[in-house]
Order: C-alpha cells, then structure tokens, then sequence
C-alpha cells in the first residue's frame, strides 16, 4: 500500500498535479476577469496577476481637465442581443443604446467603470486571487507546467493565459518574453 500511495504522489506530481494554480492569468482586462471568474467557478485555482496598481487594462475611467469618469478609449460592446442580456441580467450593468434604433449597439450607462465596478463586485464573491502591482518577469516551461517568475515571487500554473495588448507576448516556440 505504501508502494502505491508513493507512485500515486509521484506520478501526479510529475504530471502538474502539484501547481500553485490550475490557471493563471497575466493582465486584468475585462475578458481576462470575466474568463478568470468563470474557471474559479469551475472548481479551478486561479490567479490574476497585473503590473498596474487596478484592475482592467485599458478600460478605466480618468479624471481630465477636473470632468469624473472620462473612459480611457471607448470599446465597442457591439450590438449583439445575447451579450447585452449578459451584461445587463449576469454583470447587472445598465446600458443605453447609441442611436434610436440600437442600430450601432449599446454602451455601459456610466461608462467602462461601471462594467470594472460589476467585475470588482464578482471577484469578491470569487476564490480568483489577484496580485496588482506585480510584473511578471519570466514565464517558462517546468514538465506540464509553466513556472511564472514574478516581482512578487514565482507561481507554478497548469495553464497560463496572456491577455491580448499586456505587456507580455507570445515568441516563436510558445515561449514569453516581457
């Protein structure tokens, strides 16, 4: 029995059955959040990484010229009548149409901050952990899994997502580079 429990350990060890994280994801943009929230749901370990001070990449909101929540760039949200029920019955955001006719789609009533509001409110309720003000600085190949060395310490992850427009890119070879 012993002989076996010890196989049974190694054999799952070596197969990633001891990482730090069953998902890890570097950059905080919505789709990263929302994706990041949906594996935590599954049961999944998870963790969120972002070398700024908040979450949501280029969906923020700025104070310019002394005028309150000036989104950082406009995103388009689309049009699509199943994702507007998402935001609006799953994330609880209002939107409001662009033209008459919902022609041209929908944006969030107040502006991106209130969809990061909504996502800030879901983590919460989550298991995700998030390390803001953290630069990955490394992401390499251990076996099965990946080791991301860190400014604020090194994780092991099974899988590891990049967002799209992170500082962080995908080289030839499926390796990543800062």
């Amino acid at each position: 029995m012993k002989k076996f429990l010890l196989f049974f350990l190694i054999t799952h060890a070596l197969s990633g059955w001891c990482a730090d994280f069953d998902c890890l994801f570097i950059g905080s943009s919505p789709f990263s959040l929302l994706e990041a929230i949906y594996q935590s749901s599954l049961g999944k370990r998870t963790l969120v990484i972002d070398s700024a001070s908040t979450c949501g990449g280029a969906w923020r909101t700025l104070s310019v010229c002394g005028v309150e929540g000036v989104d950082l760039g406009c995103h388009e949200i689309g049009s699509d009548p199943d994702l507007e029920t998402f935001l609006t019955d799953c994330m609880g955001c209002r939107l409001v149409s662009l033209d008459d006719k919902a022609e041209m789609g929908f944006y969030f009533s107040r502006g991106c901050s209130e969809l990061m509001g909504a996502l800030y409110q879901l983590l919460s309720k989550s298991s995700v952990q998030v390390h803001l003000n953290t630069r990955v600085e490394e992401v390499s190949s251990q076996g099965s899994e990946a080791l991301v060395k860190t400014t604020n310490g090194t994780f092991t992850a099974e899988r590891v997502f990049v967002t799209p427009m992170s500082a962080f890119s995908i080289r030839d070879g499926g390796s990543f580079f800062p």
